[in-house]
This record gives C-alpha cells, structure tokens and sequence, in this order.
C-alpha cells in the first residue's frame, strides 16, 4: 500500500497524494519502501483508512483519483544510475541532511550522497527526547564491560558528512552512533547527549537511517511545487528515469 507510508505523520490529503507519484515511482523501480516497523505501518494504514472511510467525499475520492494517475504517469519507469537500476532507498524524516550510502550500508554509492533536507519539524515523529537517571543511563550498557566514572559518562563523538553520530565514546568504550542509538530506543543517529545534575538527557532528529529519500521533505517539496522527478533528482544524484523495455 504505496499511499500509506506517511499515515498520520501530519501529512493532509493533497500532501499524500503529491507524495503518490514519488512513492509509486520507486515501488515500480522494485525497489520496496520499508516503513519505520509494522506497528507505525499498522497505525499509518489505520488513521488513512478511517479518514478515508470517515469523509466518503470528495477529498477522499480526490485522493484516490490523484493515486491512480500517479500509478499511470509513472508506468513503466525505473530510476536508474549509469545504465543499472538504482538502489532507491528511503526513510521517513531527516534532520538538515540525508546520510551516504558508505555510512549506512559500508558501499560507496554515487547517487547516495548526503543532501539538504526541508525543515521537517512540523511533522510527528521528527523529534524524540528523554531524560535518564545516571542509573538508568548506565545499565544501558549491561552486556558491555565499561566502567563508568563521573569522568567518563559521556566522551568525545564524532559526526558523519550527513550530521549524524558514527562514534560516541561512554564508560571507557567507543560505540558506533547506531549501536547507541539501539541501546536508548532512539529512532536515528542524528542525536545530542547532554549531561544533566542527576543523568544525561537524549534529544533524537529525525526517523530512519538517513539513506535516500526523506519521505517527509519529499512531501513538502511536492507541496512547494517540485514535480517527483525534480524531488527523486534532488535526493538520487547522478540518476535518470528511465522506462523498462517490456518487449
């Protein structure tokens, strides 16, 4: 359900059905749009069919009507790098950036550079923050042999081109950006760690590994009139549409 993957993220019907031709653009490339996890799947899947079923209108038949001609304008196409179908991956929300390919996935890929994103910070999801007891921070880390001193809580971090935390040193240890990120439940690797009087407290930007498309800055791009091929252009560099030889 290519529509679905904004949900509730604050996104209005128009905003969706922009977003359809990029969305459908890419699933026809063959390459699947994995959502943040299921249950926000199962949420943004719930909220869009309520709001559909609740108006029974005009809206809702707008959007469906706006759908299916994404579905026929992008027939057939594919987004592609030097003659090869391109790895079109994306995430929900980015904070100033996207990230590099050889950051997420370990692979220099040319047409996954980091680039500037919208200011996503009107939407649900972009912000995420929490505050720790010192206890709390450092049990965390349980299955790691770090030793913590009033010292070391929270030590040097180094940041990648796309503004995110590859390393972060705590406890004597340094950890990768997304090991950290998975040990406090944060949604991204674009984060701040700050100490507090009694333990630390974490903000997080963001939704999503940073690869790719930012679905989030996608929808207001379309919104501000850039077509799905401007937008796909834009986070894709170096990338061509092209169509599929069905003969």
């Amino acid at each position: 359900r290519v529509q679905n993957v904004v949900g509730n993220s604050g996104v209005t019907h128009a905003e969706q059905g922009a977003l359809d031709q990029i969305l459908i653009g890419l699933a026809h490339a063959g390459q699947g749009l994995a959502c943040v996890g299921a249950q926000l799947q199962e949420q943004q899947d719930a909220a869009v069919d309520d709001q559909l079923r609740g108006q029974g209108n005009d809206e809702g038949m707008e959007l469906e009507l706006s759908h299916a001609e994404a579905v026929d304008e992008t027939e057939g196409i594919i987004l592609t790098y030097n003659g090869k179908a391109a790895f079109a991956v994306s995430h929900l929300s980015s904070c100033v950036s996207t990230e590099s390919g050889a950051v997420v996935y370990g692979e220099e890929l040319p047409y996954l550079m980091p680039v500037s994103v919208l200011d996503e910070s009107g939407f649900a999801y972009y912000k995420t923050q929490k505050h720790l007891s010192a206890e709390e921070y450092q049990n965390a880390f349980s299955s790691y042999n770090t030793s913590f001193t009033a010292e070391n809580m929270l030590g040097e971090i180094c940041f990648t081109e796309g503004n995110r935390v590859y390393t972060i040193e705590a406890g004597g240890l340094c950890f990768k950006g997304s090991t950290f990120a998975r040990l406090f439940g944060l949604p991204s690797t674009c984060f701040t760690v700050s100490k507090t009087d009694n333990g630390v407290t974490l903000i997080c930007y963001g939704n999503g590994n940073g690869a790719g498309m930012s679905r989030l800055s996608a929808v207001l791009m379309a919104k501000n009139g850039k077509s799905y091929k401007e937008i796909l252009a834009h986070f894709y560099t170096g990338t061509l549409l092209s169509h599929i030889c069905t003969e």
